[in-house]
């Protein structure tokens, strides 16, 4: 009845509020969720998986930092609990909770051009994760098409 919830950064809100809303609902159902923060390091994320998996956790929950790290992907196959990722897309069969980044933002770049605003950057996670390539091509989209009129 514990199921592990691994994160790369603690000080993150979005973690922290994510965290507590899965406590909030795991506790309903009589489950203990244990924390586990990596600090956006592979070799810690692979530990953690490792633990969990082997006898400490009937299943997981969690977020990477680095979708293409060998170390991380090996643990991930080899996973024998049920889990879930936090908006990340790995070429596994695993599943994953994911975010609309690219509707986000396109609504988010509208919204500041019916203000008036012409000059707008965006600043964003890094490509070897879900967020940051969602965002990018949104944004890639919108400066083509802005571009164009």
């Amino acid at each position: 009845m514990t199921v592990g919830f691994v994160i790369d950064d603690i000080a993150s809100p979005w973690h922290a509020s994510c965290f507590k809303a899965v406590d909030a609902e795991m506790r309903q159902r009589g489950y203990s969720l244990y924390l586990m923060s990596t600090n956006g390091r592979a070799t810690e994320e692979a530990a953690a998986i490792g633990m969990l998996q082997h006898g400490r956790a009937d299943g997981m929950i969690m977020t990477i930092n680095n979708e293409q790290d060998a170390r991380t992907i090996k643990r991930l196959k080899e996973l024998r609990i049920p889990s879930a990722l936090l908006d990340r897309d790995v070429p596994l069969e695993i599943d994953a909770v994911l975010t609309e980044h690219a509707t986000g933002l396109r609504q988010a770049t509208s919204y500041l051009i019916e203000l008036g605003h012409r000059r707008i950057a965006i600043i964003t996670a890094g490509s070897d994760i879900r967020p940051g390539r969602e965002r990018v091509r949104a944004s890639s989209r919108r400066s083509s098409a802005a571009a164009c009129r």
